[in-house]
């Protein structure tokens, strides 16, 4: 059972002994009250030995119904409001238990002894056993995710051990074969602090990391493109040149590409065709119409001209709006339409 489970149960007990306790309270003070005023009564009234005895034994009788009365109003009104309270912590208790019963996560409870406490039904999708297979065993016993058996009974135990909360990812075999788990650990306290159990949530990210493998392999397959390029290809943000492969640096007269790196646009291109290309840029980001390729003047290290074919485009670097240009030497045809 999850120790969770014992916890309302406590406070319920609680809750009754505190309102228990509270009625020899009332008690006392409802017969001082009593006693002082009836006493009054009783002396005002009669007049002999015969009446006096007559109205004490009928103060007597009204007070124990009376008593009676008080005792029972307040144990109705705390059972009502321990009823009350106890469909509100099932209802929370069914909710909760419908949350962890329908989630994909694989969510346990680990004893002292690193057995199975409580698992979800999510299990048997990785494990290939019901929940209740697994109550009152290890994994190891269960022969459950063998290839990482020994790194989460080392963690569990550090957070028996410690107390405090672990979040790690690692690689397993399950019954569909190799698979990511991102794994939470957490403390379970008890009533004298000391930690009684381990709750776990797995999420199977099997999926997402063999996403981000491929996106970073296919990135890398870019990137060697780009480098050996041999169009020189550029990204410039806010007018400052971010990356340059190597034939960028060729082309300008550079001996590696890293000096291109942080230069600004008045660096490299031409000042007869600076404001072009800017306006260009402004209303490339504005997502106006804007020529997708053109020709320019850009500056060589040696502070030549020399002409290209641009062709620009909008792209994300490093999480920021940026742009990025490929280009290619047309001095050859400059010139050519010079001479004809």
């Amino acid at each position: 059972m999850n120790p969770k489970s014992e916890r309302p149960k406590a406070a319920r007990l609680k809750a009754i002994n505190a309102q228990i306790f509270f009625i020899p309270i009332l008690y006392y003070i409802f017969s001082i009250v009593w006693i002082t005023t009836t006493d009054k009564i009783v002396a005002g009234m009669a007049t002999t030995q015969h009446e006096m005895m007559l109205l004490s034994i009928f103060k007597g009788g009204l007070y124990v119904f009376l008593t009676s009365v008080l005792i029972a109003g307040i144990l109705i009104i705390a059972a009502r409001r321990q009823h009350i309270a106890d469909q509100k912590q099932r209802k929370t208790d069914a909710l909760m238990r419908a949350l962890v019963e329908n989630s994909p996560d694989i969510i346990a409870c680990y004893g002292k002894d690193l057995k199975y406490l409580y698992v979800s039904p999510s299990i048997i999708a990785l494990g290939g056993l019901s929940a209740q297979d697994c109550i009152g065993k290890t994994n190891r016993e269960l022969g459950l995710f063998p290839a990482s058996q020994q790194d989460l009974e080392e963690l569990i135990r550090r957070v028996l051990d410690t107390g405090t909360p672990i979040h790690t990812t690692y690689e397993t075999i399950s019954v569909l074969g190799q698979i990511s788990l991102d794994v939470r650990l957490i403390p379970e306290y008890g009533s004298d602090g000391s930690v009684i159990s381990v709750f776990s949530i797995a999420r199977d990210t099997t999926e997402i990391v063999q996403a981000e493998n491929s996106l970073r392999a296919s990135e890398e397959r870019y990137r060697e493109l780009v480098e050996n390029s041999q169009d020189a290809i550029a990204i410039y943000q806010d007018g400052v040149y971010v990356y340059a492969n190597p034939a960028s640096a060729r082309l300008l007269g550079y001996s590696n590409s890293s000096e291109i790196e942080g230069k600004t646009l008045d660096d490299l291109i031409a000042p007869e065709d600076l404001a072009l290309v800017m306006e260009y840029n402004e209303r490339r980001t504005r997502a106006q119409d804007a020529p997708s390729v053109y020709e320019v003047r850009m500056l060589r290290r040696d502070g030549a001209v020399t002409w290209v074919q641009m062709s620009a485009s909008l792209r994300e670097y490093m999480n920021k709006p940026a742009v990025q240009v490929a280009y290619y030497s047309i001095d050859e045809r400059k010139k050519g339409r010079r001479s004809a």
